[in-house]
């Protein structure tokens, strides 16, 4: 019999006594709310940002659950984002000790058509073992999950499932509404929050939440969660402070193209609720389990490959220069030019006529990786600063062609989102001092994974400028420069900036990353002794650095 056929054999009794019969069939306790007609719809088109939609096909789901199995048998199973119930069908499959199950879902029609498939499976008979399932429509971030912690008792609990992969900031894009209180989870200040560093996916919040609430039960409970692998470093990392009370942290690499059709590194993520709070993750390839890494915290530093890590440990400190961040302007249809004969154009199409002394070369990382250190670029960028919150009224008198254009397009600057530009001159940017425009500068690409340094001269009598995917050193000491990059390039730098990066980040090189190459210890390992004289003789004398 079709579910359609069942329910209108249950015509004409009340939503609750449709309810006891259905739930004598297949278990499922309140299959139709008192405010659903039994006739709903079973689809609906999903918002997929704002819910970060990307459900697990039926194969993963049950390649997940069958590698639970070799270690695991758990007698209650909840998923906090069931969607359509790949993970629920695949565990009851896979499970025989399964009591109870609960799958708690945002999108009701998701919610509806999970019950209806449970449902026709006990019809066909293809399902035959007593389970209640509790199939709830609520959000996750209001859910109660207290109740079902009360309610579990001393059972086994497997708490699996796809959170969704999306950020905050994403969805505010959106104007969606599927989001968790604000608040800034990582702790992270000034300006460093405002720029991005407290940007989270939702996922990070739903496993805080999971975690708060189940990981102090005294009874097993064991989490299996596909999560990005930024957001299980982000959870790994956080137990320096939070010590969350999880074990036995392991994370399975998946191939998320194939599995999800999403450009994006991914991973099985399972740990052990109770016990001491581990602070490293062991990662396996998710298909044949080949071991590949160790990560997290090791003598009180997060380290990427703690395996490789052990060999360079003695570079991690502090950087004896300031490294900085390229321009940030958010504004590159007015800013960045080209040049085509004689003319300069900016991305617009618009030939432009402004004085040649605010108009630099520019470099993105996609230059400084796959170039070299002449630097044939055709990009250019118009300065309007040359310290930070310089007030670019300034450009009135001494640019009044360059201070024309930029009011011409003053409604590209009032529009930037970010508030980094909020009570700013009009024309600011970001990554603005003495270092900008010093004439030799030893530049790194952010982007890329593989740590080249390259050195660049002025051009023409003019600083190369690096945008804010690049980090880079500035010297006014072309011999103390090269001396650097050296030291820089050399093969225990590398393998040290390896060991400390991720690199299936976006950004796998940061500012953080380098900031911790301490050149005097890598000099002395290099036994590069005129290296590490000239460094000892400007370190003494900070007058000739340029900080």
């Amino acid at each position: 019999m079709l579910v359609n056929e069942y329910i209108s054999s249950l015509s004409g009794l009340s939503i609750k006594m449709m309810n006891d019969a259905i739930e004598t069939i297949c278990g499922i306790v309140n299959f139709f709310d008192d405010d659903v007609c039994p006739e709903f719809a079973t689809h609906v088109e999903s918002n997929r940002i704002e819910y970060g939609d990307w459900q697990t096909n039926a194969i993963l789901a049950s390649s997940v659950t069958d590698k639970i199995r070799k270690n695991y048998s758990p007698q209650v199973i909840i998923e906090p984002t069931c969607g359509k119930g790949n993970f629920i069908v695949a565990a009851v499959e896979t499970f025989d000790t399964i009591q109870e199950v609960y799958g708690i879902d945002i999108n009701r029609n998701y919610i509806e058509e999970l019950k209806r498939n449970i449902l026709q499976k006990y019809l066909d008979k293809k399902w035959v073992k007593p389970i209640k399932f509790h199939l709830i429509h609520a959000n996750a971030f209001t859910f109660n999950w207290r109740k079902i912690v009360e309610h579990v008792g001393d059972r086994k609990v497997l708490i699996l499932g796809n959170p969704p992969w999306v950020t905050n900031s994403e969805i505010g894009k959106k104007g969606g509404e599927n989001l968790p209180q604000k608040q800034n989870i990582m702790l992270i200040k000034g300006i460093s929050a405002i720029t991005g560093k407290s940007n989270f996916d939702i996922a990070e919040s739903i496993c805080s939440t999971l975690f708060s609430n189940f990981a102090v039960m005294n009874n097993e409970c064991l989490f299996a969660l596909l999560l990005k692998n930024s957001t299980i470093k982000k959870i790994c990392c956080s137990q320096a402070k939070q010590e969350i009370p999880i074990s036995c942290l392991s994370q399975y690499e998946i191939d998320a193209q194939r599995e999800f059709d999403v450009s994006v590194s991914a991973s099985l993520f399972m740990c052990s609720g109770g016990g001491g709070a581990e602070k490293q993750c062991d990662v396996y390839n998710f298909y044949d389990e080949q071991y590949i890494k160790s990560y997290g915290w090791y003598n009180n530093k997060f380290i990427a490959d703690i395996n490789q890590y052990e060999s360079v440990a003695f570079i991690d400190g502090k950087c004896e220069f300031e490294w900085r961040s390229g321009v940030k302007h958010d504004c590159a249809n007015v800013l960045e030019l080209y040049h085509n004969g004689s003319d300069y154009y900016n991305k617009l199409g618009e030939k432009i006529d402004i004085e040649e002394e605010y108009i630099y070369p520019l470099l993105k990382s996609s230059d400084v990786f796959g170039g070299d250190e002449k630097a044939n670029t055709n990009r250019y960028i118009i300065i309007t600063q040359h310290k930070l919150n310089e007030d670019t009224e300034y450009l009135k008198k001494t640019a009044p062609k360059t201070y024309a254009y930029l009011c011409r397009h003053s409604a590209y600057f009032i529009s930037r989102k970010s508030k980094i530009y909020q009570g700013r001159p009009q024309f600011s940017m970001f990554g603005i001092g003495d270092y900008t425009f010093m004439p030799y500068k030893i530049i790194i690409a952010g982007l890329y994974k593989n740590p080249i340094f390259r050195l660049y001269t002025s051009n023409q009598g003019k600083c190369f400028i690096p945008d804010d995917t690049c980090y880079y050193l500035s010297f006014e000491n072309l011999y103390l420069a090269q001396n650097v990059l050296s030291i820089l390039n050399s093969g225990t730098v590398s393998d040290f900036i390896k060991a400390i990066s991720f690199f299936d980040s976006k950004r796998p090189i940061t500012k953080d990353i380098l900031m911790r190459i301490n050149l005097v210890a890598a000099a002395k390992k290099c036994n590069e002794k005129n290296h590490l004289t000239l460094l000892n003789t400007h370190i003494k004398e900070p007058e000739l650095l340029l900080l």
